[in-house]
């Protein structure tokens, strides 16, 4: 397993996101993991993860790309609340649009 986290958080949305504990935990829950620090919007950090597990592994068996972020307005529970622009495109950009490019 290779796991990327930018460990950072987004200015555009309003609550924390993972920290660099938090990425380093995942890789104590496997002899076999590796703990990247990477943005999953960029396509170099995603390149470098792949470049990371041909390397460790010999071949990439599958790729799944599970990162998520929340625009604000479900977890507040006001739905009718709209997200912002920028938001709207932190959350769309790492939950589905960068890592399909």
């Amino acid at each position: 397993m290779v796991a990327v986290d930018a460990c950072a958080n987004d200015p555009a949305l309003s609550y924390p996101l993972a920290t660099v504990e938090d990425l380093e935990s995942l890789g104590r829950h496997t002899d076999a993991g590796v703990a990247l620090r990477g943005d999953v919007r960029e396509r170099g950090d995603l390149e470098h993860a792949v470049a990371v597990a041909l390397e460790r592994f010999g071949r990439i068996d599958a790729g799944v790309a599970c990162a998520g972020l929340s625009n604000g307005a479900a977890r507040s529970g006001n739905s009718t609340t709209p997200p912002t622009p920028p938001s709207w495109r932190s959350t769309s950009a790492a939950s589905g649009t960068s890592p399909r490019r």
